[in-house]
Formats: C-alpha cells, structure tokens, sequence
C-alpha cells in the first residue's frame, strides 16, 4: 500500500488529499483537508500540509494549479489569484514525499474521466444523443469555477492541456450583441471565462441589468436571488433569472465551438462547482439548442453526448490516478 497526497490549488480554495493506493483498485481518499487559496506562496500552504500528512512517509504527490506549468523562473503561477508557489519550496518542507509532479487542475480533471465513467457520475444533458466511442474518442473536458478550465482527452488517454477559457467571446443573436456591448463598458475583451465561471454571473447581471452593478458583487447572491431565496425588488430577481438564461445559452454555443476545435467524438463532459451550485437554474433546453447550433456539423453535433460531472473532487481524483499510474505504476 502507498500513500499519495494531491494539492488541488484553485482560485478560491484548495483542496487536499491523502489517498491510499493499491494500483490494484481506484484510490481510495482517508484524509481531506479544503481551505481558502488565501495563501501567498508556498510557505503559507505549508502548515496546512504538514498538519494533513504528519510525518507520514507520503510515496507520491501531485500538484494541481489553476494556471499554467510552466515558467521562466520556475514559480507556479494561479491565473486568477495573485499566490505563487514554488515546487522546490515545498519539496524542501515536506521531505517525506517520495516522487512529485506538477500539472495543470484541467489536466488533472481530465485524467479523473476513466474514474468517473466507472463510478456512473454522470448526468446526461442530451438524452437523445447516440452513444459515441467514449474514452476511445476525443473527449472535451471542461470545468466551470473561480475561472473556467479546459482540456482534451484523447484517444489512449494523452491529456492536452489548454488556455480556451480565454478564447474571445463573440455573441450569435441580437440579444447576445447587446449584452457583448454592455460587456465591453467593463470588459476590454470578453472571453468564455467572462461568462462560464462565477464572476461570470455577476458579469452577465451587470450587462443585463446595470442598476445592480452596486447591489450583488458573489456569485452566490445572483443564484439566491434567482432561486428566491433572497429578498429583491421584483426587477432585479428577474434579472437574477435572466442571467441563468444567458448563462445556459453561451454555455451551450462555448462548448459547441471547443467540441468543434477539438472533434470531440467522445463527448463533452463538464464539471465545476458552478454547475453544481445553480441546480435546477441551468436550463438545459437552451443549453441543448444553442450546442447544436446551425452549422456544416449540425446532425454531428446533436448526436454528440454531453454529460455533467456530479463529482465535486474530480481534479483530486484525476491527479491522485495520475500519480498510481505514472509515478506509482
């Protein structure tokens, strides 16, 4: 039996785990430990980690960043958070791991597919779509949060990782043209992640209703609002409503065009904790029009299975497997 521990560092919390692995079975989580990304560097996160994993001897530990891996001076670098890590650092601090690696939380996710698809956590957004190769196609991941995360899957299990959250938003009705101008007011270059993410819905209310650019700034008061569940002028909640509208459109279209770029025959599987906060908000009769858009790939589209992953540790999982199978196996 070894130890593997993963650090899930995302934009707002951080998520970290001690698996027990057997390379006989999928690992097995025995210890959790999730705080705020509130950290600076390295020595911040350390105690955390130190209080988590005692002086066990830990075999392998993965590190998972909301950002890019790669830097000119070696510092990890979270994209929507100003807290640098540096892998020396913690390697010097915690010296009873044994092996580490470093990749990208969507690289991470994407890894967790195989898990996930065994595990049946999955829900089916389009019913009607015809049962694809799965795992031996292409497969789009993809997860909305703090920012939004993409990656594709291919055949073989290669992870590609990607920068597509901040591919440049472009509107495809009228409706979306006026909401993109109000965008641009605050917004020098609209991209997916102005939208699929959780600033995202507090973005999408500023366009749609500018009135309340000073009265909701979380995310978790736009859902509320909209689920009634907080007291607002009637205005305002059915704004709060509207913006789940657009939301579910622009995510149906976003995930249109990275299934496109990728081909992705193996489905779309998205995950996040914005989809799974907003519940019964995310309309899945927008999302299923606007993927299956007007386009040479139309018929293609519409049989493509698109799933949402109803697994809330699935980067974790996804390094804690990359870890048993690269650095363990």
């Amino acid at each position: 039996m070894s130890r593997i521990l993963t650090i899930d560092c995302g934009g707002s919390k951080t998520a970290l785990t001690v698996w027990q692995s057997s390379c006989a079975a999928l690992p097995q989580a025995v210890a959790e430990l999730t705080v705020p990304t509130d950290f600076a560097d390295e020595q911040g996160l350390l105690p955390h980690l130190r209080q988590l994993c005692g002086e066990q001897t830990v075999a392998a530990a993965v590190l998972a960043v909301a950002g890019p891996t790669n830097s000119e001076d070696g510092r990890l670098r979270l994209t929507n958070n100003p807290c640098r890590l540096d892998l020396a650092g913690l390697r010097q601090g915690l010296p009873q791991v044994e092996r580490w690696a470093v990749l990208n939380d969507l690289e991470a996710f994407a890894h967790a597919l195989p898990a996930v698809v065994a595990s049946g956590a999955l829900e089916v957004v389009n019913p009607g779509a015809a049962d694809g190769p799965g795992l031996a196609g292409v497969c789009l991941a993809a997860a909305a949060g703090t920012g939004l995360g993409v990656a594709a899957r291919l055949p073989g299990g290669q992870i590609l990782s990607t920068e597509a959250g901040h591919c440049s938003w472009a509107p495809e009705n009228q409706a979306q043209v006026e909401i993109w101008r109000r965008l641009r007011e605050f917004i020098a270059r609209p991209c997916y992640e102005d939208l699929l993410s959780g600033r995202g819905l507090v973005n999408i209310l500023r366009a749609v209703y500018p009135a309340s650019a000073r009265r909701m700034s979380q995310p978790a008061e736009v859902t509320a609002c909209a689920l009634g569940q907080q007291e607002a002028a009637p205005e305002l909640a059915a704004a709060c409503r509207q913006v789940f509208q657009v939301f579910s459109e622009a995510a149906g279209a976003i995930f249109s065009n990275l299934a496109l770029c990728y081909l992705s025959s193996g489905g779309v599987y998205i995950g996040g904790g914005v989809l799974a906060k907003i519940g019964p908000l995310f309309d899945k009769e927008l999302f299923r029009q606007a993927f299956a858009k007007a386009c040479p790939f139309q018929a293609q589209l519409r049989q493509l299975p698109v799933y949402i992953i109803r697994q809330e540790n699935t980067p974790s999982l996804g390094a804690a497997c990359y870890a048993e199978s690269r650095l363990l196996g």
